[in-house]
């Protein structure tokens, strides 16, 4: 058997028989030389998010920034938009659901919505048919010459433990100058 899908611009994909999860998709059984009749689809607009990316330090607008909503429970669908010059951003023709919400930009850390690098701690946003999930901001941090994110006042450029410079991907080399962690990863 088959799980047969339906999408068109402007539309959510859906499959048969009315569910928008690839696993919950009725099987539809195929025979050779024969017609499999009755496989209708009733696409909808689905629901948008909107809302904008700022420079956390300075409140001026991110343009160019990619945000994207991946859905909840993961991996079933989502969409993504890029920032206009006004760091203003829409989301649209996602499936109702759950969403958790994620902005980036070149020069700053990612950021995951409501105000947290843990993508597991993102805030859910709700999205309903035909309706908009508004003001889903990010004040993303900007990073500094080696790439880690800049939040700590005092926060150096080397490793005070180990010296050198500071690996952005590596959770151990983000430390203050008291030799305290200073973010979790």
């Amino acid at each position: 058997g088959y799980r047969v899908e339906a999408f068109a611009g402007g539309y959510v994909g859906e499959f048969y028989n009315n569910t928008y999860d690839f696993i919950a998709a009725a099987i539809v059984q195929v025979e050779s030389s024969v017609e499999t009749a009755q496989i209708h689809f009733r696409l909808g607009p689905g629901g948008s998010i909107t809302g904008a990316v700022t420079d956390h330090a300075t409140g001026l607008p991110i343009a160019d920034a990619y945000v994207y909503a991946d859905s909840e429970p993961c991996c079933y669908g989502g969409g993504s938009a890029t920032t206009a010059a006004n760091g203003s951003y829409t989301i649209t023709t996602l499936a109702p659901g759950s969403y958790r919400v994620s902005a980036e930009a070149t020069g700053y850390a990612p950021e995951h919505f409501n105000n947290t690098y843990d993508y597991n701690a993102a805030t859910l946003v709700g999205v309903t048919e035909g309706s908009t999930a508004g003001a889903v901001h990010f004040a993303l941090d900007g990073l500094n010459t080696d790439g880690d994110a800049c939040t700590d006042p005092q926060e150096t450029d080397t490793d005070p433990l180990f010296g050198g410079d500071r690996d952005p991907l590596d959770p151990w080399d983000f430390y203050d100058v008291d030799g305290t962690k200073s973010i979790t990863l």
